[in-house]
């Protein structure tokens, strides 16, 4: 129980008290904290806004450098067309004027391709069912055989398929047909065909 006594002396201790010092200690530390929270905080969100302007600027030039990377590579391109329309033209120009030099070679040769092809065409088609233009066929495309590799002039043959030519002949000669052309059909159509190809390829010609 509290006496009289005792409450005077806490009035009197309560009234000693320093309580705007105690107030002061106690709030000093908070209110501290609490500017350097908003001190940091606006420090970081500055720093946030920087930084993202360094990338926003970085983004645009890395968009304007993609943007010219895009105009080069079209720019490349069409110069590309452009150069391979010319190396077609060239190649065209240059295939022109080498089988002017050498018109005699390709007017045989051409006869040769298309009277074999004919011949190889029915052939495979119709095999022994019609012997007479069989015949004929096979008559055009010896004679034909005969211009390009007995009549022809040693320097209206091109340098760069010489040797195939030379190879060309022998199959074309080495077995004459029999009667029936069964052996010459089977055994060198073959033959022919890959070594006419060889010369093509080197000339540019398409396949048989």
């Amino acid at each position: 129980m509290i006496t009289p006594a005792m409450f005077d002396q806490l009035i009197v201790t309560l009234n000693k008290t320093d309580w705007l010092v105690i107030a002061v200690e106690i709030l000093t530390p908070i209110i501290f904290a609490i500017y350097i929270s908003r001190k940091e905080s606006k420090k970081i969100a500055k720093e946030n806004v920087e930084n993202n302007k360094i990338l926003d600027e970085r983004q645009s030039r890395i968009e304007k450098s993609f943007d010219k990377l895009v105009d080069v590579q079209i720019k490349v391109e069409e110069n590309l067309r452009e150069l391979q329309i010319l190396a077609d033209e060239s190649k065209e120009s240059n295939n022109l004027l080498f089988r002017t030099e050498f018109i005699n070679f390709f007017k045989l040769y051409d006869k040769f391709q298309y009277s074999f092809s004919e011949l190889k065409e029915h052939y495979c088609a119709h095999k022994l069912e019609e012997p007479r233009k069989l015949s004929v066929l096979y008559n055009t495309f010896e004679s034909d055989s005969r211009s390009l590799f007995l009549n022809i002039r040693d320097e209206d043959i091109p340098l760069i398929i010489k040797n195939n030519y030379s190879k060309l002949g022998k199959v074309v000669f080495s077995d004459p047909a029999d009667s029936k052309y069964v052996t010459y059909f089977d055994t060198k159509f073959k033959e022919i065909e890959s070594e006419a190809n060889v010369i093509n390829d080197k000339l540019r010609i398409g396949k048989l």
